[in-house]
């Protein structure tokens, strides 16, 4: 009787963290793995220090198909950026200073330039921007 083994799935999460760790020594990444409609999402998140188009670029080639034949689901690398506390109050600074404001502003105060509020600015600018 002849039986069919599967071969182990490898996931490239360790190629991820070699380079990461190689162009962005500085940064700390949180990384997590899951699978999802059938294909595997690994999630990179990290907190200011790099750039976000320069991490998605240094990962683009890990976005892969699926390929039955080699036994790989398909990869989908995901880049999540978030605003530390010293981003924040940098950008709560310059908004103080760029619009003249006696005080600095909450993030909930209304804010007239985009109809919105304060939080809703500065998370524009954390995304245009690259810290």
């Amino acid at each position: 009787m002849e039986t069919s083994i599967q071969p182990a799935v490898r996931t490239p999460l360790p190629e991820i963290k070699a380079i990461l760790g190689s162009h962005f020594p500085s940064t700390r990444f949180r990384y997590s793995l899951g699978y999802r409609h059938g294909y595997r999402r690994i999630i990179i998140s990290y907190s200011d220090g790099a750039s976000l188009s320069r991490v998605k670029n240094a990962l683009r080639g890990f976005n892969l198909p699926a390929c039955p034949a080699m036994h790989r689901p398909q990869t989908e690398v995901v880049v999540e950026r978030t605003m530390s506390d010293r981003v924040r109050g940098l950008l709560l600074g310059e908004i103080r200073s760029v619009f003249a404001l006696k005080t600095l502003p909450l993030e909930s105060d209304p804010f007239s330039p985009i109809a919105g509020a304060v939080g809703d600015y500065i998370r524009k600018i954390f995304d245009m921007r690259d810290f």
